[in-house]
């Protein structure tokens, strides 16, 4: 590590180039404070180049085929299932882009080539803000690469880049929840679409949420308990079965009991991406399997069902986020005018001729 000291009070730095301490008078005076910042500047910059230089001629152990792997599984191998396997997605992509640019350890990547990765992305079917979430990611790896010395600075930290406005899950139509039910009953009765559309109508449930256990499907008591490994955000909650789903819920599960399966469905690796494949299929591109849960929210807010009820039973902690999924029309918010008691404007026979000359 480089260092300072004074010599007749001028300040000289001692540092090591190629191995070798060398000492060289910086010029910079001891009196003068300006300059004293000066020469600790210097210090901090030649020490960033020494660390640099050493981490470049590292060759064993920070390969990131050596490593990454095994701190992805240490760091996130307890976390609930969709989160660590979200995060092994991201890395494989990383991965491959790292290949392409051919920069095979951490003391390699520089801003200017992270820059590049969300232009490699979109020519690989990823669009921006996955980019952005990926590079995230990259930067939690780099931050780890610094604690084991294996580069000097983290590229990947603090790029600026801004996520576009994801687009608003719209909710669903009467006539559209027709066409898919009628189309997952009679083709696909018992698969993983027909059940996550089911729970995702009546439940309000998330994708990953409908590969519940079945032995947390108590009919007895009419409620679903969520581990918290299906949950986004990692925490278990329980909500009632909905009415016009015990039945139907109910021959789904004694079907995959008898198959010997354990869970009400099984999730693949991309269920959204599915789920839009599906959707387009049958002309429905403006809406989501997460519209679903903002139709189950929409409709009780137009119910008047109390808020927190809701919040409850779709699992929600934030106000904000939950009236995010509230999509209530220029209709649905007249019909409240009659509730307000307000006096009746002037009418026709009450008019009253104005001023001459008067001016708003």
């Amino acid at each position: 590590m480089a260092s300072i000291y004074l010599r007749n009070g001028i300040f000289w730095g001692r540092y090591k180039e190629n191995g070798e301490w060398k000492s060289k008078s910086l010029g910079y005076r001891a009196s003068n404070f300006g300059e004293k910042k000066q020469a600790e500047r210097w210090m901090r910059e030649q020490t960033r180049i020494e660390r640099e230089q050493r981490w470049e001629l590292k060759v064993e152990g920070d390969a990131w085929d050596q490593w990454v792997d095994a701190w992805i599984k240490l760091r996130f191998g307890d976390s609930p299932a969709n989160t660590f396997d979200r995060y092994r997605r991201s890395w494989v992509k990383l991965e491959k882009w790292l290949s392409d640019i051919q920069v095979t350890r951490p003391a390699q990547l520089t801003y200017q080539l992270c820059q590049g990765y969300v232009g490699w992305r979109a020519q690989h079917g990823g669009k921006k803000n996955t980019a952005i979430g990926e590079l995230k990611f990259l930067g939690q790896i780099m931050d780890e690469a610094i604690k084991r010395g294996y580069c000097a600075t983290n590229p990947a930290r603090k790029m600026g880049l801004r996520k576009t406005a994801p687009p608003d899950k719209a909710e669903w139509q009467e006539n559209e929840i027709k066409l898919v039910m009628e189309t997952l009953e009679r083709e696909m009765f018992g698969s993983w679409l027909h059940v996550t559309f089911l729970m995702g109508l009546y439940q309000a449930a998330r994708l990953r949420q409908c590969a519940v256990p079945l032995d947390r499907i108590d009919f007895e008591r009419g409620v679903i308990t969520y581990p918290a490994d299906v949950v986004k955000g990692g925490k278990a909650f329980a909500q009632p079965i909905v009415p016009q789903l015990r039945e139907r819920l109910l021959s789904i599960v004694n079907e995959r009991r008898r198959r010997g399966e354990r869970f009400l469905c099984t999730i693949p690796e991309r269920p959204s991406i599915e789920w839009r494949v599906f959707l387009d299929s049958l002309g429905l591109r403006h809406v989501s399997h997460h519209g679903l849960r903002v139709t189950f929210i929409t409709r009780a807010c137009r119910a008047r069902v109390p808020e927190n009820q809701v919040m409850r039973f779709v699992s929600h902690s934030s106000t904000a986020v939950h009236r995010i999924y509230q999509k209530l029309s220029v209709g649905d918010i007249a019909e409240m005018l009659s509730l307000v008691p307000l006096p009746d404007a002037p009418h026709e026979g009450h008019a009253r001729t104005l001023p001459s000359g008067a001016t708003f």
